[in-house]
């Protein structure tokens, strides 16, 4: 009878589309700080004066990390700040779990050198998404000094559909409103 009910329910209700063209997303764009930087000479300058007010240069230190019997190392640390590039980071075989142990140890992380993806970087742009989805989901805050606009990031190639989302998620993540409820900000009281 249930079922029955359950059935006639579904008939009679509305059918209602959630498939929504608003990237709701994108209303936390405004007043936008200086968190996704379009490489330049200035602006590299602009992202090294970043991190040595952030952190303490001559302090910095390399830090390993345990996932499963194995390890990796991230180079530059400190407290819980990292600093990577994208070529000794992103390229490397690493999984999701990786990244899940990577954002228990840091609140804020910035990435030098972010490429424009092509066709033949389908495992970057894989490894880039799991990444963002696990930065994203954890309120870890990000810096990105990079080499094209977001959207340019990884046009065609395996995954270029599925990258959509973490496109929209790095629009996001540059946010005041994702960075005022970041891990950086709440530890910080900002």
């Amino acid at each position: 009878i249930l079922k029955d009910i359950i059935l006639l329910l579904i008939k009679k209700l509305p059918n209602i589309n959630l498939d929504s063209k608003i990237d709701y997303r994108e209303k936390y764009i405004e007043n936008l700080e200086q968190r996704y930087i379009i490489k330049s000479n200035i602006t590299n300058k602009t992202f090294n004066d970043i991190i040595n007010h952030t952190v303490n240069i001559d302090h910095l230190e390399p830090l390993d990390i345990k996932v499963w019997g194995r390890k990796f190392t991230i180079h530059k640390t400190y407290q819980d700040i990292a600093i990577i590039d994208f070529s000794s980071f992103l390229t490397e075989a690493l999984s999701a779990n990786d990244y899940k142990a990577i954002r228990k140890k840091f609140s804020l992380i910035f990435i030098k050198n972010l490429p424009k993806l092509t066709k033949e970087d389908p495992n970057e742009a894989r490894r880039l998404i799991l990444f963002i989805d696990e930065a994203y989901e954890n309120k870890l805050a990000l810096i990105i000094l990079a080499e094209c606009e977001i959207e340019e990031i990884y046009l065609h190639g395996i995954g270029a559909e599925a990258f959509k989302r973490t496109i929209s998620r790095l629009k996001e993540i540059k946010s005041d409103f994702y960075w005022h409820h970041s891990k950086i900000a709440l530890k910080s009281n900002l």
